[in-house]
């Protein structure tokens, strides 16, 4: 008589902790394609998703703990640059405006 084998399923990517890295993935796939929609950030900066799983044996070797994580790095948002212009008031409080107010108008309509 042959003693037969239990119908084990082995463990893959796709199965490993009930599925979560796959899910984790497409989270994080879905916020690189917003990021790459996004008008504020670089078009052709490089954006990046890393899996990183960790195996953890306990002192028999027959079990571990295995711990996952899915991280991503997006395109920064584009730098903006303005111009403001500092001036005085009556009493000689600095503050700030958008227009110089140094340069008269061309033009007054």
């Amino acid at each position: 008589m042959s003693e037969e084998q239990p119908n084990f399923s082995r463990t893959t990517l796709l199965n490993l902790g009930g599925g979560a890295i796959v899910e984790q993935f497409d989270d994080q796939l879905s916020r690189v394609m917003a990021n790459i929609d996004d008008l504020n950030a670089d078009a052709k900066a490089k954006r990046t998703i890393t899996i990183e799983v960790s195996f953890e044996p306990d002192a028999t070797r027959q079990a571990l703990t295995v711990k996952h994580s899915v991280k991503t790095k997006l395109a920064a948002g584009k730098k903006a640059e303005s111009t403001i212009f500092l001036v005085r008031d009556k009493t000689g409080e600095m503050f700030a405006v958008n227009n110089n107010v140094h340069q008269p108008e061309l033009f007054k309509g």
